[in-house]
């Protein structure tokens, strides 16, 4: 487990460039800022987001095979849209995410943002 706990969302970018795709939060407890970037970014979904505050409980790796499972309906949905990656079925997925080495990263919050994220690695730096 990632120590997020209590750290405070203040601001996120995605970059979609195939070559470099990655998934970036900034985090601040204190005067403590911190970058979380996950790297060759595949696709996320974070619910509760305000722009008031969101301030982080957890960030843990799952299970791809739980995570397949918990968010079937959701998944299928995007796949109609061509997300991830224009493929067909759930098991097709399940595939690229395992022979492709992709993790699945579960944010919780005690406030505001929660959700997940599909990505290969993550890296994390003070600034």
């Amino acid at each position: 487990m990632i120590n997020v706990h209590d750290k405070k969302i203040i601001n996120y970018m995605v970059n979609i460039d195939d070559e470099n795709s990655f998934l970036k939060l900034v985090l601040k407890k204190d005067d403590v800022v911190e970058e979380l970037t996950f790297d060759n970014f595949l696709l996320n979904n974070f619910t509760n987001f305000n722009n008031y505050q969101n301030v982080l409980s957890s960030l843990k790796e799952g299970d791809i095979n739980k995570f397949l499972k918990l968010n079937q309906a959701y998944l299928e949905e995007s796949l109609n849209y061509g997300s991830p990656r224009y493929l067909d079925s759930i098991l097709e997925l399940e595939e690229f995410l395992k022979n492709n080495d992709y993790k699945v990263y579960f944010l919780s919050a005690s406030f505001g943002m929660n959700g997940w994220i599909l990505a290969k690695d993550i890296t994390i730096q003070q600034k």
